[in-house]
């Protein structure tokens, strides 16, 4: 009981880490029955009946200890199964043929080995022997006292009985029976005097022993004899036993109440408080929010924009990539680099070329994304091929998820520089962390003691209040204003192509349009029906004129569709970029409850299998 505390309150300690695994060979013992005949020469005949599963391969020996140090001998052992005795071996080995079993005594009783070969199966094996001089004789009663259950059981038992016989019947009333063990057992006496003793989910190393007292005129021929009566010092034993075995039930009443009550308390008041502390920390309300926004809100770089617009959530690897793409194009407008197409055919080949950037003042996430395309990539060349990104970081994947995260780092505190990001956010979540530990450890403590209902309060509260203290996030009123206008923006360029003639800009915003509309993930769309909704695309003189990209996407490919083509293969090329580097690294005597005292009678032992 004492390892399954401590297992239970490891698990809660680490919080889930381990993940589950595969089922590994295992024997677990469904039923033990053991059945007792008291004979009228002072022993007694044991039948132990046990009941095997065996999962995950190959079992093939069982062993049973028996002890006789200080008691009783034990004899006529015999090893059965379905009613058919396995042959006894002269000596002990330790790989045996099958159906064959070895008596050794040691010097602390008989060691049993049995033989068999058992695979994913239940198995019932009997384990016969004789218990001589287990009778205690005194003028008034015989006492038999017995572990008809050892506590070196290195395993548990789903369901544990026992049946004991005196050598003739008797009436109730003539029997007395007392059991210690678990306090969940139940011990009865039959009408015809036979004693029944019941255990479910006996945990390992736990013994469950009986002590039963008879007429002496019972066993005559016994051969211990204590010339005085014995059933006064009995009764004032078992008392004793029983008055601390129902201390400890009420004991155990008062804990269930606690442990029932304590956990609808930490339910309802933790749930309260969390509500509570979330109330206090909503969004703010943006001054205004329109429903479509034509202009750009800001000027701010598509990188910090990206923080802002993908603070509450909805933002994946693909996102990720669009960062980086949107930054390349807005670099491009700057004239910091170029893009030339070097398209054959349908192949897309886009080459980037440096047009000075090392003397522009650019922020710090620009420069470090620049620096890795044309010192690392381009390895100090002016210029370099787009489709070599993707096998540069197959090849330096430590290094590009360096220059990824410095360029994620840099962008966020260029946004936080701006005013977006609540400063007193991390302060707010702290009484929401503290409760988290809190229940972390007060539900530790709980499982130690067995308060099941409440660890699982304790952890129902940790886990709400873990999650709620990661969605504690919120902007600053600058932010919320400015997120609510670039939402704005977003549904305008959604919904470009549903919108009349009139209520289009001129074409010329679109080149910085286009770069924000790619960290949204509207690039690609928009690329599409863009040269619909504006003749000007077909006039090779004009785009060369105005925009430097849009002539190069207009000419990569055959047609039109060559413009949203460009666009999928910067994407591409940044996708596979990120992905390359981040995938590569990859347990009174007439009847009732047990006592748990005892422990004075002789027998016990162990088992296992292997």
């Amino acid at each position: 009981m004492r390892q399954k505390k401590w297992i239970l309150a490891l698990v809660l300690a680490l919080l889930f880490v381990f993940p589950l695994t595969a089922q590994a060979k295992s024997a677990n013992a469904l039923e033990l029955t053991v059945d007792v005949t008291l004979q009228p020469d002072g022993s007694a005949l044991v039948v132990e009946y046990l009941t095997m599963d065996f999962r995950g391969g190959v079992f093939r020996q069982g062993s049973r200890s028996i002890p006789e140090q200080g008691g009783p001998t034990i004899t006529d052992v015999v090893v059965s199964e379905n009613g058919a005795a396995y042959e006894r071996l002269e000596t002990a080995v330790d790989a045996g043929p099958q159906g064959s079993y070895s008596v050794e005594r040691t010097s602390d009783g008989l060691q049993v080995l049995w033989h068999f070969r058992a695979e994913d199966e239940a198995r019932t094996f009997a384990i016969s022997y004789r218990i001589n001089d287990i009778m205690t004789v005194y003028s008034d009663v015989a006492e038999f006292y017995y572990k008809v259950v050892g506590d070196e059981w290195d395993f548990p038992f789903e369901r544990v009985s026992a049946v004991i016989h005196p050598p003739e019947a008797l009436s109730a009333d003539q029997v007395r029976a007392w059991a210690h063990g678990p306090l969940s057992g139940t011990v009865s006496i039959l009408d015809n005097g036979d004693v029944s003793l019941s255990v479910r989910d006996l945990p390992s190393n736990t013994y469950v022993e009986a002590r039963v007292t008879l007429p002496a005129g019972l066993f005559g021929g016994a051969s211990i004899r204590v010339e005085e009566d014995g059933l006064p010092t009995i009764l004032e034993q078992e008392q004793r036993l029983a008055d601390e075995a129902n201390a400890a039930r009420a004991h155990d009443r008062i804990l269930a109440r606690i442990n029932l009550f304590g956990a609808i308390f930490i339910l309802v008041a933790g749930i309260g408080i969390l509500v509570f502390m979330r109330s206090r920390f909503r969004r703010r309300r943006p001054a205004l929010e329109p429903d479509y926004l034509r202009d750009l809100p800001s000027d701010a770089p598509p990188a910090e924009l990206y923080e802002l617009f993908y603070f509450y959530g909805g933002a994946g690897s693909k996102e990720r990539g669009y960062k980086f793409t949107a930054t390349i194009l807005d670099l491009v407008l700057k004239r910091a680099i170029g893009l030339r197409d070097e398209s054959t055919g349908k192949k897309p080949d886009l080459v980037l070329t440096n047009l000075g950037y090392e003397t522009m003042d650019l922020k710090p996430y620009e420069r470090t994304l620049l620096d890795y395309f044309f010192v690392d990539v381009a390895r100090g060349a002016q210029e370099f091929r787009l489709r070599e990104l993707k096998r540069y970081s197959g090849k330096h994947n430590q290094k590009t998820m360096e220059v990824f995260g410095a360029f994620d780092t840099q962008a966020k505190v260029a946004a936080g520089d701006r005013g977006y990001f609540d400063s007193e956010a991390g302060k707010k979540r702290v009484p929401m962390i503290l409760m988290a530990v809190g229940m972390m450890f007060l539900g530790v403590i709980c499982a130690l003691f067995d308060l099941f209902f409440i660890t699982i309060a304790c952890v129902v509260i940790f886990l709400v209040a873990f999650v709620l203290t990661f969605t504690m996030r919120r902007l600053a009123q600058a932010g919320e204003d400015e997120l609510a206008l670039w939402k704005a923006f977003d549904r305008f360029v959604k919904d470009f192509s549903l919108l009349d003639e009139k209520q289009l800009p001129e074409l010329i915003v679109w080149e910085k349009y286009l770069v924000y509309a790619m960290f949204m993930g509207r690039a690609d769309e928009l690329a599409k029906q863009l040269p619909l909704r504006y003749p000007q695309f077909a006039d090779d003189a004009y785009m060369q004129n105005h925009f430097v990209y849009f002539y190069v996407f207009s000419h990569h490919g055959s047609g039109l569709d060559g413009f949203s083509r460009s666009f999928e293969s910067i994407s591409g090329a940044i996708s596979g970029t990120i992905s390359n580097a981040f995938v590569s690294s990859s347990g009174s005597g007439s009847g009732g409850g047990f006592s748990g005292g005892g422990g004075g009678g002789f027998g016990g032992g162990g088992g296992g299998f292997k």
